[in-house]
């Protein structure tokens, strides 16, 4: 076993960051425990909750020292290190942790993704302007609202709609960059 190599511990689920500053505290390895934001519904209202990504895991680089393994078996929500291999903790190599450092984040949690961008050309998917093609105006990921611009009556409207109700149909005919959306209106004379 090499000096400083990453292990996986599994743990009670939800009692990962508990675990994590245990190890910490003891200074007996570095725990990493990557955990990213979902939107829930609770009582009408949509919020934003931390979860862990791995629930019953928290990754250490550790020493594989003798005294360093009961100490950490000892904190209790420990269950067992994963993969023992002749009586020893396995290590997870270095290109099989990449991937979770990266979505680690230097600790920092992965945000919600956004399936739309400003500009984005989409279709309303339901409600009383379905089957209607618009551009995404503004987002506000915090309501889960676009505002998108539709052609109404021989002019564009700014219509507020949830994300749910959109889908994508192409590529964007503008960027970010350019500030004046061109809506493609067809032929209007």
């Amino acid at each position: 076993m090499k000096a400083d190599a990453w292990y996986a511990l599994h743990v009670l689920t939800g009692r990962e960051d508990e675990i994590g500053g245990a190890i910490s505290a003891r200074e007996l390895a570095s725990p990493l425990i990557p955990t990213r934001i979902v939107r829930e519904r609770r009582r009408g209202k949509q919020t934003e909750v931390r979860r862990v990504l791995f629930p019953g895991y928290v990754f250490i680089r550790w020493d594989a020292s003798v005294a360093g393994y009961y100490e950490i078996n000892a904190i209790p929500g420990v269950i067992r290190f994963v993969g023992m291999n002749a009586g020893r903790p396995a290590e997870i190599p270095e290109d099989q942790m990449a991937p979770v450092m990266i979505l680690a984040n230097r600790g920092n949690p992965i945000a919600i993704s956004q399936a739309y961008r400003e500009g984005d050309r989409i279709r309303i998917r339901s409600g009383p302007l379905k089957d209607l093609e618009a551009y995404i105006v503004r987002i506000n990921p915090r309501n889960g609202r676009a505002a998108i611009q539709i052609p109404l009556l021989s002019t564009n409207h700014t219509v507020q709609l949830g994300i749910e109700m959109l889908e994508p149909t192409s590529t964007p005919e503008y960027t970010q960059a350019d500030s004046s959306p061109r809506i493609a209106m067809g032929d209007q004379g």
